[in-house]
């Protein structure tokens, strides 16, 4: 991947220590003066590794925040996981105990009778199952050859 500025994103050491070698073999080797007279006087390699020092500030600012991001979503999902599934141990028997109790064997067969809807649509799924059974008992009693395979 290659971003707008031209920094190359690679994991590839051999690409990052040609990269690095080209930059060093650009600075000056001789001829009075440091480092500071050559960010004075606008040496073009000081520039270039001033710049890449603002790419790589400007990219591990994205970085970071794309990171408190992603945390500031999972963290609250985390808490809400273990507080369901820690109280979901203790809530569950609660409700089944209060649901049961006080009840007679009618009222708890009202509730756990299925809605008509429900009953209507898996009697339609009955009843189609068993017409597509009786088909295929008349296909194979009709002894169709089958095509070879290939």
């Amino acid at each position: 991947l290659v971003d707008q500025l031209g920094f190359v994103y690679t994991n590839d050491s051999a690409y990052s220590a040609q990269a690095l070698a080209a930059e060093l073999q650009s600075l000056p080797t001789s001829g009075g003066g440091g480092s500071i007279l050559c960010v004075l006087l606008g040496d073009p390699a000081t520039r270039m590794t001033a710049r890449r020092v603002a790419q790589m500030r400007a990219k591990l600012v994205a970085y970071d925040s794309l990171v408190r991001a992603q945390l500031s979503d999972a963290v609250p999902r985390c808490v809400g996981w273990h507080l369901m599934h820690r109280l979901q141990a203790t809530l569950m028997p609660e409700l089944q105990r209060r649901v049961v109790d006080g009840r007679t064997a009618s009222q708890l067969d009202d509730l756990l009778q299925e809605h008509e809807h429900i009953s209507r649509f898996k009697a339609g799924v009955v009843r189609e199952l068993a017409i597509i059974e009786e088909a295929a008992a008349t296909l194979r009693a009709l002894d169709i050859p089958r095509p070879p395979a290939e």
